[in-house]
C-alpha cells in the first residue's frame, strides 16, 4: 500500500502546504505517481481520494 499526497494539478507546491508541509518539497500530481508505478512494473488496484474525510477527522 502507498499512501501518498498529490496535488491537483503541474504547479509546484504553493500557499499553506508549501509553507508549513512541505517547504522547498514537491507533491506531485497523481498521473506522475502512477506513471512511475507503471514504470516501476507496480500495477495500480485501487485509487481513493482521502480528502473529503480530512474535515470530519480534524472535526472529531
Amino acid at each position: 500500500m502507498l499512501h501518498t499526497i498529490v496535488t491537483q494539478s503541474n504547479e509546484r507546491n504553493g500557499g499553506w502546504s508549501a509553507k508549513y508541509i512541505f517547504p522547498g518539497g514537491y507533491a506531485p500530481p497523481l498521473h506522475e505517481v502512477i506513471q512511475e508505478l507503471w514504470t516501476a512494473k507496480l500495477p495500480v488496484a485501487h485509487c481513493e481520494n482521502l480528502k473529503p474525510h480530512y474535515a470530519e477527522t480534524m472535526k472529531r
